[in-house]
């Protein structure tokens, strides 16, 4: 009976403990045109096909807030960056020491604009390549930029 107590207070610590992960890395993007845009991130020059984007998604569990009401279960995605706004997108490494997700020298962000979004399939988007605009990074630049990126329409 003396060995049950202190094993089930043990017990109790190792699994009751909530455990914290590591902040990642983030890139902050700011979007500085009229339209939502969605961003791609990828290690290759060209749009991929998968991991899929899309435009909006629907969360399988219901949710209620702290009055019990059942809240919306459609939300926007992290990489969907609202006008006049700004969003993160992750990277790797720590939140005081991020690193790009690639094996490669650099990390390619496409832009997408909403309406590119609405009125095709991601099929088609990547077979067509229907980005508005794609840029590289290396670390070293964004260490420059302290991992900040604007977005700004090309008419500006």
């Amino acid at each position: 009976m003396k060995l049950i107590f202190p094993l089930f207070i043990c017990i109790t610590f190792l699994t009751g403990c909530p455990t914290m992960d590591p902040a990642t890395g983030t890139i902050d993007i700011f979007n500085y045109s009229d339209s939502a845009i969605y961003v791609y991130q990828s290690c290759s020059d060209s749009l991929s096909c998968e991991p899929a984007l899309d435009l909006f998604l629907v969360e399988r569990v219901p949710r209620t807030d702290a009055e019990g009401n059942r809240m919306k279960d459609t939300i926007a995605p992290d990489y969907r960056i609202n006008a006049y706004s700004y969003g993160i997108i992750y990277a790797f490494g720590s939140s005081e020491k991020p690193t790009i997700p690639c094996d490669g020298e650099y990390l390619t962000l496409f832009y997408i604009k909403e309406t590119t979004m609405r009125t095709n399939s991601w099929d088609e988007i990547c077979k067509n390549q229907l980005y508005e605009r794609k840029v590289k990074f290396t670390n070293q630049e964004l260490d420059a930029s302290s991992w900040k990126i604007t977005y700004e329409p090309k008419d500006k």
